[in-house]
């Protein structure tokens, strides 16, 4: 577990195996299983079918077809992108080819987020092909429609048949209908679950369901957290986290002393910070300064309020 540990670490520093949880089914998934192409770092089941086991942590291999519940999350890494998270409904089949890194499927939206290395990468939809190197990018297919929109970076866009690429800069997006070829870049438009995606990504926070949060403290071996929570959840989280030692905290507190978060985890020895709630202006806060004092070796798991 301490070499997932580190991946999953590295993972978050840069910025599924039961089938079932009391928050509902995992995920689906389906897969050749036989060429390793990376790992589900953590996930957020609701209601949706398996046709396997799950586990966060788990290996995800070449040609796999991951699935987000309705509604539910899954973040995930791969061989070749740094971090992606499925939205609810999101559908996506891992490195396909060997020339291909991603093919989005559609059903809801992907986001992702590749390492800076400067080394392109492509990825598909159903009408759409789309060239990174090191942006932030979200795709949603409905249909034959697919949107494509660049956060951080810089991308290519051009339809799947071929024909004119666009080059869609930072903060626009770009529509592709039918065969036609991508419409002209507009200003970048998101919506309230996009904003806290890409805010997660910037900050390395990670999206979980409640019982995730125990899988993902056995999965590393730890036996303790904090735990920042507003009045109305702090007792769910509690319930999910019996047996764990617990240092908790307000999200006003938290955001007040960050360092007292940092404390606390010194104290505890512990190596995970989850705080849950509504996301809203009072939990940005507190996990924008409770980042800015821990080390990227802590994580931080956000639990959204139900």
């Amino acid at each position: 577990m301490k070499q997932l540990r580190a991946l999953a670490l590295a993972v978050v520093s840069a910025t599924l195996v039961t089938t079932g949880s009391a928050s509902g089914r995992a995920p689906a998934r389906s897969a050749s299983c036989s060429s390793f192409e990376g790992t589900v770092l953590i996930y957020e089941p609701r209601d949706s079918d398996s046709c396997g086991p799950f586990l966060a942590g788990m290996s995800v291999y070449k040609q796999e077809t991951l699935r987000a519940g309705n509604p539910g999350s899954v973040t995930f890494h791969t061989n070749h992108i740094w971090q992606c998270v499925e939205q609810e409904g999101a559908s996506d089949t891992l490195a396909p080819t060997h020339a291909i890194a991603l093919r989005h499927r559609g059903g809801g939206t992907t986001w992702c987020r590749k390492k800076k290395t400067g080394k392109k990468i492509t990825l598909v939809t159903p009408n759409a092909r789309i060239t990174v190197s090191d942006p932030t990018f979200g795709l949603k297919t409905v249909g034959r429609t697919t949107v494509v929109k660049v956060a951080d970076g810089r991308a290519t866009v051009s339809n799947l048949r071929g024909g004119k690429a666009t080059k869609v800069p930072e903060g626009f997006q770009v529509t592709v209908r039918g065969s036609q070829p991508p419409s002209r870049p507009a200003h970048l438009v998101l919506n309230p679950e996009d904003r806290r995606t890409v805010a997660f990504f910037r900050l390395s926070v990670l999206l979980s369901g409640p019982a995730q949060v125990a899988e993902w403290l056995e999965g590393h071996g730890e036996r303790s957290a904090v735990v920042v929570a507003d009045e109305p959840n702090a007792p769910r989280i509690s319930r999910e986290l019996k047996g764990f030692e617990v240092v908790s905290f307000s999200v006003d507190k938290a955001a007040r002393d960050p360092k007292g978060v940092a404390d606390a985890l010194n104290r505890l020895h512990a190596r995970t910070v989850v705080e849950t709630g509504r996301y809203d202006t009072a939990a940005a806060r507190s996990l924008t300064r409770t980042r800015a004092v821990l080390p990227t070796s802590v994580a931080i798991l956000f639990v959204s309020a139900p």
